[in-house]
């Protein structure tokens, strides 16, 4: 279980990843699952095995200066061409790309890079409108100060994370969270690598979003955004903003917080199913709708 363009070359290489479910016994693209910032592939573990119970199949990736996958972090554009250069790696024409929060931008890049390589999008939490991008994100952008601030907040967030009795006092969902799930999302954030790639992609949220968003009304791909009513990172309003500016996009609403691969894997699993339906145009969307009920 668990036209090409160019990157930096210290992103050079394959980034790592895990494979879920039988390429032989599934059907359609892959998937492609992006984590968000810190984060690491292990926290897809669920997703993976309801998408392969499911009959799908694809790779949870560890993306650049997280995990196990070499070199250092970077903005959404030089990600979005290191998967375009995974993808080439694994011989994938296209895939259906599902992202978390900050990995959010990742595809809103690659839709308006390569187009021709997504079948579609499943967004998670997703930044990409301007209310995603708040006056505390501005702040842990600058230099030094800011960034000394989200290292000592996820250095102080990991620690609550990964203990029972201190994960109460964290904001709505992580507090819920399995202790497996918990202990596996403190992992990812632990690390003094993932919180320096983490200071490096806020300063990029801050800094290059604008330009990511003014391709978004040309993306024209089956796409589900999923929101937590109870998310206080990616707040619901910032969630249908960003999809009211995507033609077709769909609305699922889940009572849940902002880590929806943790809280809410069946979910997502069901969104997946929804893009790979709109894809064949068995029910595509004419305009943003919504739906509470999964």
């Amino acid at each position: 279980m668990f036209g090409s363009a160019t990157r930096p070359e210290a992103h050079r290489g394959p980034l790592h990843a895990f494979p879920f479910g039988d390429p032989a016994m599934a059907s359609g693209a892959p998937i492609v699952l992006l984590h968000g910032q810190p984060g690491r592939a292990s926290v897809w573990r669920q997703v993976g095995e309801e998408l392969a119970s499911r009959g799908m199949h694809g790779h949870a990736v560890d993306r650049p200066g997280y995990g196990r996958t070499a070199g250092i972090a970077s903005g959404f554009a030089d990600n979005a061409a290191a998967v375009i250069d995974f993808l080439d790696h694994h011989g994938i024409e296209r895939a259906t790309i599902v992202t978390h929060s900050w990995a959010s931008g990742i595809a809103l890049a690659l839709a308006n890079l390569a187009p021709e390589r997504i079948d579609g999008m499943v967004l998670l939490a997703p930044v990409g409108a301007p209310e995603s991008v708040t006056f505390l994100d501005h702040l842990l952008a600058v230099p030094v100060v800011g960034w000394s601030l989200l290292r000592g907040g996820l250095r102080l967030g990991s620690w609550l994370l990964d203990r029972d009795r201190t994960r109460r006092f964290l904001p709505a969902g992580f507090g819920d969270l399995d202790p497996i799930q918990a202990k596996r999302m403190a992992g990812a954030a632990r690390s003094t690598e993932a919180r320096r790639s983490a200071a490096v992609e806020q300063r990029s949220l801050v800094s290059e979003l604008a330009f990511i968003r003014d391709g978004i009304a040309d993306i024209d791909m089956a796409t589900v955004v999923v929101t937590g009513t109870n998310d206080r990172i990616v707040s619901p309003t910032a969630a249908r903003s960003l999809a009211d500016r995507i033609d077709g996009a769909r609305v699922h609403e889940v009572d849940a917080g902002h880590m929806l691969p943790a809280e809410a894997p069946g979910a997502v699993a069901d969104a997946v199913e929804q893009v790979l339906s709109d894809r064949r145009g068995l029910v595509r969307a004419p305009s943003c709708s919504s739906s509470t009920d999964l």
